[in-house]
């Protein structure tokens, strides 16, 4: 008995949007197999869907290219907390800041998306651009 996929993606339409660096290199399991896993998975079908919705690969590569400044920013920080600890210590912050990264990204763009969105009178309305202002809590 054969089993398909629901949701089938096509081959070219994962190599597109890897090329676009919004999904990473399948991992290799043997020399005629490529592995991608849940989450990579779990990608692909929402890319699939937004294909669907009209939205192209290009539209979503500012995930890719801001993740890139954002990952630059969090090693600079990583590497200026961790560069004299010794492995234990580096290893347990190394953790911990991970945890932390997730958890700052999703919240901050969640907040930031939920108060566009709450300032729109309707939602047809266009949202306005950021303004430069900085948020009394950064200081």
């Amino acid at each position: 008995m054969a089993f398909r996929r629901k949701n089938p993606l096509p081959k070219s339409t994962i190599l597109f949007y890897a090329g676009q660096g919004l999904l990473p290199a399948p991992k290799k399991t043997s020399r005629n197999m490529a592995y991608y896993d849940v989450d990579d998975v779990g990608m692909g079908r929402m890319f699939f869907e937004e294909l669907r919705l009209g939205i192209r690969a290009e539209e979503l590569a500012y995930y890719a290219e801001l993740g890139e400044k954002i990952v630059d920013r969090e090693m600079a920080l990583h590497n200026k907390i961790t560069s004299a600890l010794p492995y234990p210590e580096d290893a347990a912050t190394t953790t911990q800041m991970v945890k932390n990264a997730r958890m700052c990204r999703a919240y901050v763009i969640d907040r930031l998306f939920q108060h566009r969105v709450a300032a729109m009178k309707n939602l047809k309305d266009q949202p306005q651009p950021h303004a430069e202002e900085r948020e009394p809590w950064l200081d």
